[in-house]
């Protein structure tokens, strides 16, 4: 049975109305009025037993006639209405949240809406789906006193992000489920319970709690679109005197000319359904009474409150419902949907305008100049594209189409040498703002991947449209070769047109703007990651963290980020950094993560060492000016490595012939920057063991160890750090422009940090590439501080680079000049392949020397240790040189300088043995100079 004590705590005990209303699916809506809450009860129960859901009206009506809320007289409580189910916790396609995923949800978020308001426990009614919640009042209210305090009741929950239906809370029309019936949208069918009922409270009371209560605005204010019919439309605006002009000409409406004409005795729906044209008009507020005032109750109040409940432009299967016949003879019937588009006109913008415009990253507004378009299209005043469909009829109207609702700007034709001529478009959508985007002349011209790219863009069409927006965009692309020249797209970061501006990601970063640089085919994927996301002052929690002692090793590496773009500047091209140590947990690849979050996102800017030398390569072009991070790079290949660190510091990738063509391939890009890379061992050792000479590479390279510190335990390490994830990219974009709004004054300050340095490090010619390096990084660091970009101490970092170069000027100079040793390395490599003899004998008896050790193969050295000479022989000491990629007159000169080298012959070296070969090319040493010891039978007499 109904419930109705529930209506009783919350309806007006009153003089006035009760409403029931029902639906049922097949039969349509249906209400009705009551006196008394028993005939309410009864009303209720005999419409369950129908299958129907049953609601009643929270306000107490004035009359019977209807549950308009201009009919409403009193109510005596406030309500919401929360909808839960996991459909109404998904966006919608306009991306809003009706409801909470469940009951559960719906009620903690219910409860945290009441603690935050302070509002007592309410009255709860369990709906069926959701909730029905109420807070009854001690005394009914009048509707206009209550209005105001609901409205403010609403905006709260808007404020405090409580998902309700908004035009529940200060609706007072408002029709909820009467507790003890049945929720008929399930099956089997929700019962409809009150769990808890509220105490009720003063109207004062409830009304304190809201705040400041705002006057409501007139309910029956005369009509305006409101903003969404306004997108919709665009700038299709209706005029009701143009309909009554056609229809004059006998192109308009017959039922429009019948209500103008008949208004004393026109039949209420067909006059209800002229009023739904007229207040949709521009012209409305004027039109509802233009076509009523002549009847004999005609009440301009009256007017408008009729026509304020009307939602929308009546269409012509209604007319023709109301007036059947008349439609049928009519030249527009089947053509249009409603009387409304007869009264269509389009407003044209100004050739040349500009418009403002918000940019859909920034939010920042800007001019815009219409750009021109091909004669028979134009921009909407606005907003919007349209087409002239025929030329002037002979009072002077034209057939206009729309093409795209919004605007939608061919701006500029470009080159990318990897895709072709490409078009760049700017779109403007109401709520998101401007973005631009880029469609290759190929995509263009096909179908199905124009309508993926522009789609993909935010531009939504059905076929036929989609088709029209693609003649336009065509029509507009040859525009644009008769009058403007081709623009080459970037195919690289960092500086650009002779060092005025700088390229990040899709950002042209100029002196006093960022504005859009449409990414080419080999630059797109990258700068996906160069956006910016989150807050600064979250993002420089995290890298402040490294102004902490000890954290000097860190910082300098976090510095390239500031320093890579500064490396052309300083005389070299490049440079790698490579932070090493065998134990993981230590913060090397964190310091990636920090410093590629100056410019992008922490990980996706970041390459591994799995990813070919060919991707790093290309990765540096690309990049250019920016630098790179490559994490765990010791497990490259050696060779690899060496390839890698002569590549960087050289500006360029190594060419190579073309496969089908004895003919170079052109180079794809230079660049000037440098790469820091993380590993578990020694890189510069790799280069050491692989190569004797490899003073070349490791001059290049700046290796250290990042040791363990104390400062930071793993949890709070992993707090601070876990920052960068929702904060990174901040950064750049102010550096970069102050880069180029003060590059001489830069170039000049990075300068006299380099000579400074140079001073304090003692560095020499052979040390340039770790001095530029350097110096890049601590004005980088100097400049970003500058910019209150971070707070960490720069002098400190000067000062562990002047000693860390020391370290590694001892790390290096091991392996230099040290031919000897090359020897050394020689012996022990063939060790089964030397002969060991002495020239004389020692034997009484005048025998000749015999072996003392005897080759187990080929000989290849002879060693005489009476007379301290070695033999080699030289094709395979110089095979053993081109191994270890060591020169081999370097080697035979540094060994002469020494002195132990002393000659080259053509000679046998297996005299003594069985052996009798002819003579070959040796290359005699000094035993005794290359640390070569006798053996022990060397001395022994021979029997």
């Amino acid at each position: 049975m109904a419930d109705i004590e529930l209506l009783r705590s919350v309806v007006p005990d009153t003089d006035g109305w009760y409403c029931v209303f029902s639906l049922l699916d097949a039969k349509g809506p249906q209400q009705s009025h009551f006196k008394t809450l028993e005939e309410v009860s009864d009303e209720a129960d005999r419409l369950v037993i129908l299958g129907r859901d049953v609601y009643f009206g929270c306000g107490k009506f004035v009359t019977d006639e209807n549950r308009d809320a201009a009919n409403c007289g009193w109510l005596q409580s406030f309500f919401l209405d929360i909808d839960c189910g996991a459909d109404k916790a998904k966006p919608d396609k306009h991306g809003r949240i009706k409801g909470y995923v469940d009951q559960t949800t719906g009620m903690v978020a219910l409860k945290d809406l009441c603690n935050t308001l302070k509002l007592p426990r309410p009255t709860i009614v369990d709906s069926g789906r959701g909730w029905h919640i109420y807070w009854p009042l001690t005394a009914p209210v009048d509707k206009d006193k209550w209005l105001p305090v609901a409205e403010a009741f609403k905006a709260l929950c808007l404020k405090h992000k409580f998902i309700v239906d908004p035009a529940v809370p200060a609706d007072a029309a408002r029709v909820l489920r009467i507790p003890g019936t049945k929720n008929f949208k399930d099956e089997p069918a929700n019962d409809v319970n009150t769990l808890f009922t509220g105490k009720p409270m003063t109207f004062e009371d409830f009304a304190a709690l809201m705040g400041p209560i705002a006057p409501v605005k007139p309910v029956y204010a005369p009509s305006q679109l409101d903003e969404f019919t306004k997108a919709m439309l665009g700038n299709k605006q209706s005029r009701f005197k143009l309909i009554v002009d056609r229809t004059v000409e006998g192109v308009g409406c017959e039922h429009i000319r019948y209500i103008m004409e008949n208004q004393e005795d026109v039949e209420e729906p067909l006059w209800r359904a002229g009023l739904s044209i007229a207040k949709h008009c521009v012209d409305g507020g004027k039109a509802i009474h233009i076509m009523s005032r002549q009847h004999p109750q005609y009440n301009p109040d009256k007017t408008e409150q009729k026509a304020s409940l009307i939602k929308g432009p009546y269409t012509c299967e209604t007319f023709n419902d109301y007036r059947p016949g008349v439609c049928q003879n009519c030249p527009h019937w089947k053509v249009i949907k409603s009387p409304i588009v007869i009264g269509h006109e389009i407003a044209k913008a100004a050739e040349g305008a500009v418009i403002q415009q918000k940019d859909s990253t920034s939010g920042a507004m800007s001019e815009f100049v219409i750009p021109q378009m091909p004669s028979k299209y134009f921009r909407g005043k606005t907003g919007g594209i349209y087409i002239y469909t025929k030329e002037e009829d002979e009072e002077g109207r034209r057939g206009v189409e729309c093409v795209y609702e919004y605007d939608l700007f061919v701006v500029k034709r470009l080159f990318d040498p990897a895709s072709g001529e490409t078009i760049l478009l700017r779109l403007s959508l109401p709520k998101d703002g401007t973005k631009d985007f880029s469609i290759t002349t190929e995509e263009l011209l096909s179908k199905d991947e124009f309508r993926k790219k522009v789609s993909f863009n935010g531009v939504l069409a059905k076929q036929t449209q989609m088709q029209n927006i693609t003649n336009y965009v065509i029509d507009c692309a040859k525009e644009l070769q008769v009058v403007q020249e081709v623009e080459t797209m970037r195919l690289q970061f960092g500086w650009a047109d002779e060092d005025s501006k700088f390229i990040l990601g899709s950002r042209e970063i100029g002196p006093s703007y960022v504005r859009y640089s449409p990414p080419s085919k080999s630059t797109v994927e990258v700068a996906g990651a160069l956006v910016a996301t989150g807050s600064l002052a979250e993002w420089k929690k995290v890298i402040n963290t490294y102004g902490m002692p000890g954290f000097e090793p860190h910082a300098f590496a976090v510095f390239t980020a500031f320093g890579a773009p500064l490396v052309k500047f300083m005389g070299i091209k490049g440079g790698i950094i490579n932070l090493i140590n065998k134990r993981s947990g230590t913060g090397k690849s964190t310091i990636l993560q920090v410093m590629n979050s100056v410019w992008g996102h922490p990980d996706k800017l970041m390459l591994q060492w799995r990813d070919t030398l060919n991707v790093k390569l290309h990765r540096l072009t690309v990049m250019c000016n920016l630098p790179l991070g490559v994490d765990e790079i010791t497990k490259m290949s050696g060779d690899d490595f060496s390839d890698l660190a002569y590549s960087v510091t050289q500006g360029a990738p190594r060419r190579r012939m073309k496969a089908s063509v004895n003919e170079e391939r052109e180079a794809q890009g230079f660049w000037a920057s440098m790469m820091v890379a993380t590993g578990n061992s020694s890189m510069t050792d790799k280069l050491q063991a692989m190569k004797a000479t490899s003073e070349g590479e490791l001059m290049r390279v700046m290796q250290y160890k990042i040791e363990p510190t104390n400062n930071l335990d793993k949890a709070e390490a992993k707090r601070i750090f876990g920052g960068l994830q929702n904060n990174y990219g901040l950064a750049g974009e102010p550096y970069a422009q102050f880069l180029v709004q003060n590059l001489e004054e830069v170039i000049e300050m990075a300068l006299q940090v380099q000579a400074r340095f140079d001073v304090a490090a003692r560095i020499d010619t052979r040390e340039r590439f770790w001095s530029g390096m350097i110096a890049a990084n601590l004005a980088g660091g100097m400049i970003a501080k500058k910019l209150g970009l971070h707070d960490i101490p720069i002098q400190a970092i000067f000062n562990w680079a002047v000693k860390e170069v020391d370290n590694m000027r001892e790390s290096t100079k091991l392996s230099m000049d040290d031919y000897a040793a090359m020897i050394g390395e020689f012996l022990l490599k063939h060790n089964m392949n030397i002969l060991i003899i002495n020239r004389h004998s020692t034997s009484k008896s005048g025998i000749a020397a015999t072996p003392i050790v005897q080759p187990r193969s080929s000989i290849y050295v002879r060693y005489e240790p009476d007379t301290e000479r070695i033999q080699i022989v030289r094709s395979v000491l110089k095979e053993f040189c081109v191994d270890k990629q060591i020169t081999f007159n370097d080697l035979l000169d540094g060994l002469n300088r020494e002195g132990s080298f002393i000659s080259s012959a053509r000679t046998r070296i297996d005299i003594g043995t069985d052996m009798h070969a002819p003579p070959v090319e040796v290359l005699e040493f000094d035993a005794s100079k290359l640390g070569v010891m006798p053996t022990m039978s060397a001395t022994d007499d021979e029997d």
